[in-house]
């Protein structure tokens, strides 16, 4: 029942926004993803300080083509439960994006913490736009003493293929101060500005130790969408699979 609820909720907050608009100035996402052990919702919202075009590419893009200046805000619950022992974990994120006028250069921070503990951790970035459609970017990630925990670099980049179909390719590696570096990659196919599939492969030492997913997005208008994935993951004898199901709307 708690499923179903969810997931009418998700298709609501799709629908709120269902009637076309050429630009947006907020969007509001969710998603619920279930796993053998482990049942996880969240909730994202952002504003963007000038109103961002669905007008430059495919939609799904549209912030990363328009160069929005943003904050956003999160809320992260999980429900485990191995073995018969089930617990359940909260946690929130603020964070924002603001980008150098006319310079290419954009900046980041966040913060996020996890209710019922005193810690906290910390994130500042930045990046560059080397092209219109393709940055590189670094991040640094800091515990609640703002002690250095670990750094992410990685880039991505846009290609227009013609005929309104687009390639995205994606990579970042992750490299803590603790535990072992992880590496991803990832390729989204968009056969038109509403819709796309896509793979993406993240792994940690052996690259036959990780996870593959599969997606796909589907814009029904220019501000309301609906997402699926499945993902695999094998790390020596263990295994699992993951669905995530997730819509969002902008206004």
């Amino acid at each position: 029942m708690k499923k179903l609820i969810l997931t009418t909720s998700l298709l609501t907050v799709a629908s709120l926004s269902a009637f076309a608009q050429d630009t947006f100035t907020s969007s509001v996402s969710g998603s619920y993803a279930d796993s053998d052990n482990v049942d996880q919702y969240n909730v994202v919202g952002s504003y963007y300080f000038s109103p961002v075009s669905t007008r430059k590419g495919p939609l799904a893009e549209a912030v990363f083509l328009n160069r929005s200046n943003s904050i956003n805000a999160g809320f992260n619950r999980s429900e485990v439960d191995f073995g018969g022992n089930s617990d359940s974990f909260n946690s929130w994120r603020i964070g924002g994006t603001v980008h150098v006028e006319d310079s290419g250069l954009f900046l980041n921070a966040g913060i996020a913490h996890a209710n019922g503990s005193d810690s906290a951790n910390y994130g500042l970035g930045a990046g560059y736009y080397l092209t219109k459609d393709w940055t590189v970017g670094i991040n640094t990630n800091f515990d609640e003493d703002l002690e250095y925990s670990g750094v992410i670099v990685d880039t991505k980049k846009l290609y227009d293929l013609g005929g309104d179909t687009y390639l995205n390719l994606t990579a970042s590696i992750n490299n803590p101060e603790q535990g072992s570096t992880g590496y991803a990659a990832g390729a989204d196919y968009y056969l038109n500005k509403n819709l796309s599939v896509g793979v993406g492969r993240s792994w940690s030492g052996s690259f036959t130790d990780g996870t593959t997913a599969l997606n796909t997005n589907w814009f029904f208008t220019n501000t309301a969408s609906v997402s699926f994935s499945i993902a695999r993951t094998e790390i020596d004898s263990f295994s699992d699979n993951t669905f995530n199901l997730g819509a969002s709307a902008r206004f």
